[in-house]
């Protein structure tokens, strides 16, 4: 029963994201509700690790500093979980206020919802079934959902400029707050250490913004303009977790740069200019 879990509580993610758009009243407060259960659920598979810590410490009791670094690590652990199904979700709902087809709305939440449900699935996996939770399954979900969270943000972020008249620097703003924060969650998930390659964060961010801001002059519309720099944005990371971890080979660098130009040709020619 345990392990239907993680569909129960997708299932009651959809009701929520349905509810939004069907009844459209207390919307705030339904978002709201929502980021509450995600966090629940997330602090629902971190019991056990959090046990392990508590165990792991009543040993060293003396040891003070040991204690510390057991809660300051749990509670790390337990916001860096929480960053990917927080900011999907909001990312989702963002997107959704742009599409008026009721059958795209739910078409995105169905999507975006099983992307959510495959990643407590992993976390379920890795705290309570370690036997039989696969290698890189999460570090790949997480990639996954970490480029279409990106995409959904950078397309919203767009929409805001073009229909909202929002000013490039707040929102440029704002993306730098989402976007190295998914940059630091999936180097996080991918068990890079942030001290040491702090270097490769600040200048993926720094790519991001600049490329941003040069897109938005582009006559395209927000869904072009998301995926030209999602394209960049999963180009850069994708390269940048083979450099840090000693991988990197002209053949991969090669594979990437072929995609994603020959992707973004195709966008070009084929997007709606305007």
């Amino acid at each position: 029963m345990v392990k239907f879990i993680p569909f129960l509580e997708s299932i009651i993610l959809l009701a929520l994201f349905e509810q939004i758009f069907y009844l459209k009243q207390n919307i705030y407060f339904t978002i709201f509700l929502l980021l509450i259960i995600i966090s629940v659920i997330v602090s629902q598979w971190l019991i056990s690790y959090k046990k392990i810590f508590r165990s792991s410490v009543e040993a060293q009791k003396s040891n003070n500093n040991i204690l510390l670094f057991s809660q300051l690590n749990y509670w790390i652990d337990f916001l860096s979980f929480l960053i990917l199904p927080l900011f999907l979700s909001i990312s989702i709902f963002f997107f959704l206020l742009l599409i008026p087809q009721t059958f795209f709305r739910h078409l995105i939440i169905f999507f975006g919802v099983f992307v959510i449900y495959l990643y407590f699935r992993n976390l379920y996996y890795y705290f309570h079934k370690k036997q039989e939770y696969k290698v890189n399954s999460l570090e790949n979900i997480s990639l996954y959902a970490n480029i279409l969270t990106f995409f959904l943000l950078s397309s919203s972020f767009f929409a805001f400029i073009i229909f909202l008249n929002s000013r490039i620097w707040i929102i440029m703003l704002w993306l730098l707050l989402f976007g190295s924060t998914l940059i630091y969650q999936l180097f996080w998930i991918s068990k890079v250490e942030l001290k040491k390659n702090l270097f490769y964060l600040i200048i993926i961010v720094l790519i991001v913004e600049e490329l941003f801001w040069s897109i938005t002059l582009l006559p395209l519309d927000y869904y072009s303009k998301g995926i030209l720099l999602s394209l960049v944005y999963y180009t850069v990371i994708g390269l940048s977790k083979y450099k840090l971890d000693d991988n990197l080979t002209s053949k991969i660098v090669k594979r990437y740069l072929f995609i994603s130009i020959a992707s973004i040709v195709l966008i070009l020619f084929t997007a709606k200019w305007i």
